[in-house]
């Protein structure tokens, strides 16, 4: 090649992560010309930043020196895109030799992905969800592109940790990107971290945790850094000694060592576990139990941890007993984005779903749920009181409601066959296969699953 080549600095189609509207980019390489000109004191490299939807210059021009051949010029470009970097030679102050370009450039935020194969994404059913020249993917092969399913594509791969077992397919982060960029006006890069089948101990360092550093290498790789984090994990932890309170606090640590590497104000968006339904008659504690005390775990979280939010999917539908059907993946993605716009970047939106507050005793037989995030009344659809998740502990042992009402209100009440006794606790606890979950009338958010809220005299 003749003229200015570039040999180190942003690749084609990525996004650079902007802090405060703006990223700086450092571009290093070297010169190929006759010695004559190599010689001139009045010769410079140039490099500008060029919009590809206009070709407007977006910054002025970035004049730097040659020695021995080699240039570095480091440059400040605004938040949006797609850019094109570009330079060239200059002598005599307007005689321009030929010089290298970084094409489809993006200025906005960068998300890592990180949990197991929901996150990865297993949607094996058709959806329209088109791809975005705003959204970007660090794909695992070690470039960046423009983002398409599946996101988790292992053709390729450069990290070993990272080769799938399963096919992957639809995931939600596409949409996810395209729900930001649309409201926001910038890029939106993805970094694929997760991969299927991994347990908590996967993640914690204190256990192990290679698929966290695994997670690390391939931010690095990618050149970017990062806006936040989006955590999908928990189904490999439905049994065992993992359920419920060694849950939470083991996570808690694999989040205080994501903030120890990228900061202590970085944020997790995370999705609570929806069903698992190929197990129906066969291992009822699993998919009730089991995923109730982890579902708790992460309710807990959203409360407790910092900077950590959630969004359900208790009530979206499965394509082959627990992975999301890409219809379900579509509704996540659109979730997570919209807790993102509020919580990160202070959107006014409705995003929350209701949470219970509180859950006290009525009489002798019947007890009332409070909800927090109802902006119209908590409506159950009409359904069968056999089919709600929840059901009552106390001394006595477990029963399930015989009837339910809805007042209008942000309550709901339960009425049992027998008298509730002392040491009472309410869970969701119970298998669900059809989906159908109490919700709020207005933003049609459903209820987050809960467990071993005590019950209130």
């Amino acid at each position: 090649m003749y003229g200015v080549i570039i040999e180190s600095g942003p690749w084609n189609w990525q996004v650079l992560q902007q802090k405060d509207g703006y990223a700086d980019a450092v571009l290093f390489g070297r010169i190929e010309v006759e010695e004559e000109i190599a010689e001139r004191e009045d010769l410079r490299v140039v490099v500008y930043v060029t919009d590809e939807n206009t070709n407007a210059r977006i910054t002025g021009p970035y004049s730097v020196r040659c020695r021995e051949r080699r240039w570095k010029a480091e440059i400040r470009i605004p938040a949006g895109g797609p850019y094109r970097i570009e330079t060239c030679l200059q002598f005599h102050g307007t005689n321009e030799s030929s010089g290298a370009r970084i094409f489809h450039i993006g200025v906005g935020d960068v998300y890592l992905i990180s949990g197991q194969s929901n996150a990865a994404g297993v949607g094996r059913d058709c959806i329209n969800d088109p791809v975005s020249t705003d959204v970007r993917l660090f794909r695992l092969s070690g470039v960046w592109d423009m983002a398409s399913h599946p996101i988790h594509d292992t053709t390729d791969n450069r990290f070993p940790l990272s080769q799938e077992k399963i096919h992957v397919d639809h995931s939600p982060w596409l949409n996810f990107g395209k729900v930001l960029n649309r409201v926001l006006g910038y890029p939106i890069g993805l970094i694929p971290g997760a991969r299927g089948g991994l347990s908590l101990a996967d993640w914690n360092r204190e256990e192990g945790g290679k698929y966290f550093e695994n997670a690390l290498e391939i931010v690095r790789a990618s050149g970017s850094e990062i806006k936040g984090i989006i955590w999908y994990q928990g189904c490999n932890d439905t049994s065992g000694d993992a359920v419920g309170e060694q849950y939470f606090e083991r996570f808690k640590q694999v989040c205080a060592d994501f903030r120890k590497v990228f900061g202590d104000r970085i944020p997790i968006l995370t999705v609570q576990l929806n069903k698992y339904t190929a197990n129906q008659g066969k291992d009822e504690s699993r998919s009730g139990y089991g995923f109730s005390k982890i579902r708790e775990a992460q309710r807990r979280a959203m409360h407790e941890i910092p900077k950590l939010y959630m969004v359900p999917s208790i009530d979206l539908m499965v394509c082959d007993g627990i992975h999301n059907k890409a219809a379900s993946n579509m509704v996540i993605g659109e979730r997570t984005a919209n807790t993102a716009l509020k919580y990160i970047y202070g959107r006014q939106i409705i995003c929350d779903a209701p949470d219970i507050i509180r859950a006290v005793r009525e009489d002798k037989t019947s007890i009332r749920l409070y909800f927090d995030h109802v902006y119209g009344a908590i409506d159950a659809h009409g359904i069968s009181a056999d089919q709600l998740m929840v059901s009552l502990t106390d001394e006595k042992g477990r029963i399930t409601p015989k009837n339910y009402s809805c007042p209008g209100d942000n309550s709901m009440i339960l009425e049992f066959e027998r008298e509730i006794a002392y040491n009472a606790s309410v869970s969701c606890d119970r298998y669900n296969d059809h989906g159908i979950v109490p919700c709020d009338s207005y933003s049609y958010l459903p209820v987050v699953p809960f467990s071993d809220i005590k019950i209130q005299d």
